[in-house]
C-alpha cells in the first residue's frame, strides 16, 4: 500500500515464532505519516514504540 485515507482501516499480519512466551516478537518504532502535499512529516510511533499524542490533536 503506498497511500491512504485518513479513518481508513489499514491491516498487516506477520508471524514470528519465539521460544519464549509472553515476550513480543518485534516492536514496531519510529514510523511517520506525510500528508502528500509537502507538508512536514508526523511521527505517529517515537523510536521507543511510543504513540505520539500530537496526533490526538488530529481529531
Amino acid at each position: 500500500m503506498k497511500y491512504g485515507n485518513i479513518d481508513e482501516t489499514v491491516y498487516h499480519k506477520w508471524t514470528c515464532v519465539s521460544e519464549l512466551t509472553d515476550v513480543y516478537c518485534m516492536q514496531v518504532h519510529s514510523c511517520t505519516v506525510y500528508d502528500g502535499q509537502g507538508g512536514p512529516p508526523v511521527t505517529v510511533l517515537d523510536a521507543n514504540g511510543t504513540f505520539s499524542s500530537v496526533l490526538l490533536e488530529f481529531r
